[in-house]
């Protein structure tokens, strides 16, 4: 049996593989350590073209990767970060309390962005 090098049906259009092995080989170039995080894809194709990335449930330790965030390599390191940033934010403060808390910290996230940018970049 072969390994799938490319995405396929209506993720066909996407160009990164929708892998963990491609997860964990990014995140590996972006710097995100995803050690004890569970990772979980999403391949719902109604959200292709959603302009969601990922998310992070309020239980902390995981994280949901939707298809935009295999758009490009950058795209899917940047996600993984932001990602990984509330993973950490949830196991120091727990879940989110009131819609300001949710502002915080995806503010905190999206100030992470540019180092995962970054240190791809330094890598690739």
């Amino acid at each position: 049996m072969c390994r799938k090098e490319a995405n396929t049906g209506p993720f066909a259009g996407l160009p990164v593989p929708m892998q963990k092995r491609v997860v964990y080989q990014v995140a590996a170039a972006a710097g995100v350590g995803l050690a004890g995080v569970k990772i979980t894809i999403d391949r719902n194709p109604d959200m292709i073209g959603s302009k969601f990335y990922g998310y992070t449930p309020p239980g902390g330790g995981q994280m949901v990767l939707y298809p935009d965030a295999f758009s490009s390599i950058e795209a899917l390191a940047v996600t993984l970060g932001h990602e990984r940033t509330h993973v950490s934010q949830v196991q120091l403060y727990g879940p989110c309390r009131s819609s300001d808390d949710l502002s915080r910290r995806e503010d905190g996230a999206y100030a992470t962005e540019y180092q995962w940018l970054d240190y791809l970049r330094g890598k690739f």
